[in-house]
């Protein structure tokens, strides 16, 4: 894969950034709320226009201020952001005039030796053109009015984009699986993701709830590429704070949805609470393949891993096919061992069986444990077959759905396992009459 050229979005906070992001992809994957530094980490969103095709960057309000590890932070990922791009796009607010801290920022891109091109946004309306002139003393040849929020001045922007970037054709990409890391807030996921980037592309902190946006990267591990996705700690609903934090969630699940292989985290001192078992249950309805990560290992005195896996099986039970891996993302040991099962995972998932060894399995099954009756009707299976993977699904052809409860469905599913493991992956079992 041809890696692709990137642009990032920077400005103060407040300024639009998010929103020009949104617009720009065409969708909500940014957080956009007027509370100032929503936006923490780099996000990253593949988008093409005008058959070029780029990672867009939307980065945290840059604030000069050092007296607070957050701003500090932010600024060191805007300052990543800005180093990996080719092109950077600096965001300022029409209608508040050129701010001294723009000028502060402006004086900042000027050390790096990238195209800058000066964006004014919160242009609205024709009218207000007469807001612009100031911002010429910012020292760019052309300046871009825009309005993020409705569009305006958005393709001449694009075009002074691409006009700048390394153009690759949309036919070098290859699909690449999608891995997303999910957990509690605090369990060390963006530790993990840190570890295996070997880089601080997501803020780590021991304050719960940091990470709040969804985190692309890509990353190669045993020569195969993948899309590694860090996401926002999922808490119960109920205990949500904020709009923005119910934001983080659907984006998180949104991202379950999205993935091919999901990493579910589990803090090894807490054990598994009822709070894992239901973001392993979203996991599993959303039909993902799964590899349970116990992290903080390291903390963990005078037990072994199996007679650990003991202590919490009664509340996994339902999850009996997922492998388990015993981390510490703190200090990098045997995250190996996760990038050793990834493939076997995904592999499996998409395993293809015969429909005539299904029939054979499905059939035997049956004799061999009747299913109940469903006023007093008998269950009659006229035949079976893989209709899908990723999860894979089996579809039965029978003759009342009536007739298959889930309780028999789960034994249909253990008895296909015994032939095909489907290791890390839910099966499902559709019917049809």
């Amino acid at each position: 894969m041809i890696e692709l050229p990137k642009v990032v979005i920077v400005g103060r906070p407040n300024v639009g950034k998010s929103s020009l992001f949104n617009r720009l992809i065409g969708k909500r994957k940014a957080i956009v709320d007027p509370q100032s530094g929503v936006t923490r980490d780099r996000i990253y969103s593949e988008m093409e226009w005008d058959n070029y095709l780029f990672n867009l960057i939307d980065t945290g309000g840059i604030d000069f201020d050092k007296t607070t590890s957050i701003s500090q932070r932010i600024f060191q990922q805007v300052q990543f952001g800005i180093k990996e791009a080719e092109v950077i796009v600096f965001l300022v607010d029409g209608k508040e005039g050129l701010n001294p801290f723009d000028k502060e920022i402006n004086e900042f891109l000027r050390e790096y030796s990238k195209p800058v091109i000066l964006a004014i946004n919160k242009i609205d309306r024709v009218e207000e053109m007469n807001l612009i002139g100031e911002f010429y003393q910012a020292g760019y040849d052309r300046i871009f009015p825009i309005s993020a929020i409705h569009g305006l001045g958005i393709d001449a922007l694009l075009m002074e984009i691409v006009s700048n970037l390394t153009q690759v054709s949309e036919f070098e990409q290859q699909k690449l699986d999608k891995i997303t890391i999910v957990g509690k807030p605090n369990v060390g996921k963006s530790t993990l993701l840190n570890a295996i980037l070997n880089e601080e592309r997501s803020m780590v902190d021991c304050v719960p709830g940091t990470t709040r946006d969804v985190i692309d990267s890509y990353v190669t591990i045993n020569d195969k590429k993948y899309i590694l996705v860090d996401t926002a700690g999922i808490r119960q609903q109920k205990k949500f704070d904020t709009t923005i934090e119910n934001y983080a969630f659907l984006r998180t699940h949104e991202a379950i949805k999205r993935s091919d292989l999901v990493l579910v985290l589990l803090d090894a001192i807490e054990g598994i609470t009822r709070q894992d078992s239901r973001i392993l249950s979203m996991v599993i309805k959303e039909g993902k393949s799964i590899i349970l990560v116990i992290n903080k290992w390291d903390l963990v005195k005078n037990i072994r891993a199996k007679e650990y896996l003991k202590t919490i099986e009664p509340y996994i039970k339902f999850i009996s096919f997922v492998p388990a891996i015993f981390i510490s993302a703190k200090f990098k040991s045997n995250i190996k061992e996760i990038f050793k099962q990834i493939p076997v995972v995904l592999d499996q998932s998409n395993y293809k069986t015969k429909t005539s060894e299904v029939n054979k399995v499905i059939k035997e099954s049956m004799q061999s444990y009747l299913p109940p009756m469903f006023k007093a009707k008998k269950l009659k299976l006229y035949y079976a077959v893989q209709t899908g993977n990723r999860p894979p699904v089996f579809t039965l052809f029978i003759n009342d759905s009536k007739c298959l409860n889930e309780n028999y469905k789960r034994y249909l599913t253990n008895q296909i396992r015994k032939i095909y493991p489907f290791y890390g992956s839910p099966i499902i079992i559709k019917t049809k009459t």
